[in-house]
């Protein structure tokens, strides 16, 4: 047995609240609890733990699993209006119809009550749209794991979406539980990190203070997509039907969200952010496009498809709703720093935290945020420079 006896030993750097061990574990010792930054740690219940040693076997942290890219794409979907409501080209919403159209599940990110971010079990077409859209918050997988185990026993072809921590997890579990993964397909993402729930339900909170909130989008297609741009045109929906989207009040959490203070300890240290990947497909938005295959550029958006599997690449192959061009590893790493190195901890974390605790998200929002006058300048400075060469980068395709 490892020389730690459980999970509950591991330092905040190294749990990456997969929920693997939670899952694994037989005697239910283990409950995920929130810590004061509103992330989730395992808690030990030590009148239940019989040191088995199962939630070390499982925890992804102790012995992370990679595999190398075979192949790799740019896609987008053949159905504009699919491509258009997606947050890049569409390649995930066609994966999640393909594994639907062959009668199985698919597990993603959703948004729950609008500001719980929680990982659901999806089996009809009706329901895909749900997992639509990038969602920059920690997922709660709830009892996914558990369920897609079921499934996998049960002979249902099982696709799952999530951080490479978090696949990486799922796949410890697996194999833990000794489950066959012949009819699993993962899907992981190139992640700049994951920022706290407890800030973004605050930040709703914050918002709703106006009026009822009806659904939130981390990112809209409302100034186009590429260019390198980092403006994702959030959008908050309001319950009588008015619509702000990029907007300093809607901007705020973008913000909060790049300025790497509010993100799990884990991902500083990220063992993921690398060439190595911890699933079948990896896919994420295909920035540099415009750079190296002008002619595939388009402004509604194209996806980034790494094949880390002869499993992703049967698959890929068959996939008949997707436009798709190879590419070369190089090419893909280009703009994604995530591939190589993890987010680093802005200087202000420590301030940060301790503004957050004693003062609350509106003196967040303000201070930290476009929200403050002198951040609202430099922030419109910048994108008027950033419109001027958008229109050069056009022009030259």
């Amino acid at each position: 047995m490892n020389e730690m006896i459980h999970v509950g030993l591991l330092s905040k750097e190294k749990c990456c609240g997969c929920t693997a061990c939670y899952s694994i574990c037989t005697r239910g010792a283990i409950s995920m609890k929130r810590d004061e930054q509103g992330f989730s740690y395992p808690e030990i219940d030590e009148n239940l733990c019989t040191q088995c040693g199962l939630c070390v076997r499982t925890c992804p942290s102790l012995s992370p699993k990679f595999y190398k890219s075979i192949k790799c794409f740019g896609a987008k979907h053949i159905n504009k209006q699919e491509q258009l409501s997606s947050t890049s080209g569409g390649f995930a919403a066609a994966l999640s119809d393909y594994v639907i159209g062959k009668g199985g599940v698919v597990y993603g990110v959703a948004l729950d009550d609008v500001k719980y971010v929680r990982t659901v079990r999806i089996n009809s077409r009706a329901d895909l749209p749900k997992l639509k859209g990038s969602k920059y918050v920690q997922t709660d997988p709830c009892e996914t794991f558990r369920q897609a185990g079921a499934d996998l026993k049960y002979g249902l072809f099982v696709a799952y979406f999530g951080t490479s921590c978090n696949i990486d997890g799922l796949r410890h579990y697996l194999l833990c539980k000794n489950i066959s993964t012949s009819n699993l397909v993962t899907i992981d993402l190139i992640c700049h990190g994951v920022p706290s729930p407890q800030i973004f339900e605050d930040y709703i909170d914050y918002l709703s203070k106006r009026k009822p909130v009806n659904n939130f989008y981390f990112r809209t297609k409302a100034k186009g997509w590429g260019f390198g741009s980092k403006t994702f045109s959030p959008s908050v929906c309001y319950s009588d039907g008015e619509n702000v989207c990029d907007k300093p009040i809607t901007l705020a959490y973008q913000q909060l969200f790049f300025s790497n203070n509010c993100l799990r300890p884990h991902c500083y240290e990220c063992p993921y952010a690398q060439m190595g990947r911890a699933a079948d497909f990896t896919i994420a938005d295909f920035w540099g496009i415009s750079i190296f295959h002008p002619q595939y550029f388009d402004k509604d958006g194209v996806s980034l498809v790494l094949i880390n599997s002869n499993n992703a690449l049967n698959i890929f192959n068959n996939l008949q709703n997707i436009d798709s061009f190879e590419t070369t590893t190089e090419i893909a790493y280009f703009k994604q720093e995530n591939q190589r190195r993890p987010s680093q901890k802005n200087s202000a974390y420590e301030q940060f935290w301790k503004d957050y605790h004693q003062k609350g998200i509106e003196y967040i929002l303000q201070h930290y945020t476009i929200l403050n006058k002198y951040l609202l300048f430099k922030y419109y400075t910048k994108e008027k420079l950033n419109l001027l060469l958008n229109k050069i980068c056009k022009k030259r395709i």
